[in-house]
């Protein structure tokens, strides 16, 4: 059995990016059907279960050791299991933006995060990262230590850092009770606001140094979406806490939501976690 290194690593998830994009841009495009239910409640759509569906059939495929895949819609997925006990945990989210992808709204994105299977489940245990605009074919991907790229060139981020400059790209859910509330003085004080309906995009908009801070506290934000990014957003020089400022701590579940910031660089993230009220 042949067991595989963080580096090693990239080829594979450009593979799955690309077989995702293959069918969300051909027949996904068209499959809006739902098929079913995650295990978070919500509604399976045909192209969700269709994109994890090419993640899988990949993995099966093409990766030489045994895994454990963890998805939006499927929870828990062995891979290989003939081959012995899992050495590491992939966590995926093919269809980032599910609601922009059925509307016809061309910005949806891919996330796939590479552990060893005896990591913790949160930031600090991923070694490998890639995320991708389904869209346009663009991919940022990091190895841990090694820096965050796109293609051949090192991604950094900006560097603004006060918030009356900063472009702030904020997830948003005001019927959610308390989140404007803990909102709204962020948003009066940044010099931009965002709302792009995909955490990936923005995400990359952090890492590429275009958006300097990216806040989640709807505390719904589960771990596909910001696993691999909060690698590549590290390692372009930005910051990843809780909303709190403390690391974001393992999770036990891909139902556990979380309250996520990201920001350019250790100033401009003091400042948006002192513009959250989160006693709210």
């Amino acid at each position: 059995m042949t067991s595989i290194g963080a580096q090693e690593w990239i080829p594979s998830l450009v593979g799955m990016f690309e077989e995702v994009r293959a069918f969300l841009l051909g027949r996904g495009r068209t499959a809006r059907g739902g098929v079913g239910t995650n295990p978070k409640g919500q509604e399976t759509l045909a192209f969700d279960a269709g994109a994890e569906d090419a993640v899988i059939e990949f993995c099966r495929r093409r990766t030489p050791c045994p895994l454990r895949l963890l998805s939006e819609e499927r929870g828990e997925i062995p891979i290989r299991p003939d081959l012995g006990a899992p050495q590491f945990t992939l966590i995926v989210d093919p269809v980032d933006g599910s609601e922009n992808f059925k509307r016809g709204i061309e910005l949806t994105c891919f996330s796939m995060a590479v552990l060893p299977f005896d990591a913790p489940l949160a930031p600090s245990g991923v070694i490998a990262g890639l995320i991708g605009n389904v869209f346009t074919g663009s991919y940022q991907t990091a190895i841990r230590g090694h820096g965050a790229f796109s293609g051949d060139t090192r991604l950094r981020t900006s560097g603004v850092t006060r918030l009356a400059r900063a472009m702030v790209a904020v997830e948003c859910e005001f019927d959610r009770p308390g989140f404007a509330d803990r909102v709204e003085d962020l948003m009066r004080a940044a010099a931009h606001t965002r709302f792009l309906g995909s955490s990936v995009a923005v995400q990359m908009g952090v890492a590429e140094g275009g958006i300097d801070a990216y806040v989640d506290v709807r505390g719904t934000l589960t771990p596909e979406n910001f696993m691999a990014g909060a690698l590549v957003i590290e390692e372009a020089g930005g910051v990843v806490t809780d909303a709190w400022g403390n690391p974001v701590a393992p999770f036990k579940t891909m139902t556990e939501g979380c309250m996520f910031v990201a920001s350019a660089n250790a100033a401009l993230h003091r400042e948006v976690l002192g513009a959250l009220r989160m006693e709210a």
